[in-house]
């Protein structure tokens, strides 16, 4: 479909690939509802709008505009507009706010390039081509933010970057004028290594974040609710299983697509890593069932054909997976808290098998797994002395 054929016609949000009845219920609330689509459709309508990424960008009236992102999404997930990075774009949209309400021209050199040849840069090395993940892109701006605040109280204590010595950043993390000091750890870093500053170093934040793990008896109980209790919606149990059987994070369970699961002569796998995952029944028959359910869901969207099914599709954003904070909240709802359920799986699986096979398997960093095997061993040694007592 060329976008000069579909520019004068807005009804084909509804009839493109024959949107189910939900669907065009959901658009048409929403063309009905948001002033901003009604101005968006009648541009489009009229060739007032041009049909492209940059247009919509400059019709948001701020950082993140509900309206324009729906509108996108459908756009995307149609195929009328092509797929990007949203939340890189998102990132460097922000960015650029950010830096140009600095005030001092030199403060806003060193944001704008901390940001974009630190930050992104960073992002990008790890994603691997990937699209980022909406805890990337919030951690990143957060760490920017804190370094303009960082900028800003040294000159308030009358020194310059340059100038900066360690006693002022130990009084930078004890002071109460600010919260997450460590925060403008990579800023400082990014500092010394560009020989901006010297002398000075922000440790890493103290680890005082430990979630007690779900005792075994319970994880078991959970785990074999959510194999058969029927009630419970299948991404629910399937997400729930991740976190209870192989110590899965919610953001990295749901950006699993289709293209993850191998259906063979030999069962039913997971491709979490570079060794596929083979997984026992009916756990299996779970994710089948959520692969059928992923591929109802984008036929009955505006689906561009060529797209890869999210396992986990968000019912609000046509053509993007559910949000990792979204995921969380649903586990919590049934009585799993996914951090101390996750805590309780690694514990048990460094006690079956080696580290190294674990992160062939999990895809977990080789270091994570070295700790979690220390503390598999750890707790053993423990609940073996309690047992002695």
């Amino acid at each position: 479909m060329s976008q000069s054929s579909w520019a004068w016609r807005p009804s084909s949000l509804l009839a493109h690939n024959g949107a189910a009845e939900k669907s065009e219920r959901f658009t048409l609330l929403y063309l009905r509802e948001s002033a901003t689509a009604a101005r968006l459709v009648a541009g489009l309508a009229a060739g007032a709008c041009e049909l492209s990424h940059d247009a919509l960008d400059a019709r948001m009236s701020h950082q993140r505009d509900l309206a324009v992102d729906y509108f996108r999404a459908v756009l995307v997930s149609a195929g009328i507009l092509p797929v990007r990075d949203e939340y890189m774009a998102r990132l460097e949209r922000w960015i650029e706010q950010k830096a140009a309400a600095i005030e001092d021209p030199e403060d806003r050199r060193l944001i704008t390039a901390f940001a974009r040849w630190d930050r992104i840069a960073r992002i990008r090395r790890r994603a691997c081509g990937k699209p980022i993940s909406a805890y990337s892109n919030d951690i990143a701006q957060t760490q920017i933010a804190k370094a303009v605040t960082f900028l800003n109280w040294i000159k308030e204590q009358g020194e310059t970057l340059a100038a900066c010595r360690q006693p002022l950043i130990d009084l930078w993390l004890t002071s109460e004028d600010h919260q997450g000091p460590y925060a403008a750890r990579p800023f400082v870093r990014w500092a010394v290594r560009s020989k901006l500053a010297s002398g000075i170093s922000i440790p890493a934040r103290p680890r005082r974040i430990f979630h007690r793990p779900l005792d075994a008896d319970e994880r078991w109980a959970t785990a074999r609710r959510l194999l058969n209790d029927d009630s419970i919606e299948t991404r629910d149990r399937v997400a729930g299983l991740m976190v209870l059987l192989y110590g899965q994070y919610p953001a990295r369970t749901c950006r699993l697509t289709t293209g993850h699961v191998i259906h063979d002569e030999n069962g039913v796998a997971l491709r979490l890593n570079r060794t596929p995952l083979r997984l026992p029944p009916p756990m299996d028959g779970l994710v089948l069932q959520l692969v059928d359910i992923a591929h109802d869901h984008e036929r009955t969207v505006m689906s561009n054909e060529h797209n890869t099914p999210w396992l986990f599709p968000s019912f609000q954003m046509p053509g993007r997976p559910m949000t990792s904070r979204r995921l969380a909240g649903r586990l919590r709802s049934i009585g799993l808290p996914p951090e101390a359920g996750r805590c309780a799986a690694l514990l048990d699986l460094c006690t079956q098998m080696p580290p190294a096979v674990l992160q062939r398997l999990l895809g977990i960093s080789p270091a994570a797994a070295e700790r979690w095997a220390a503390g598999a061993v750890r707790t053993a040694y423990a609940a073996e002395v309690a047992k002695r007592s």
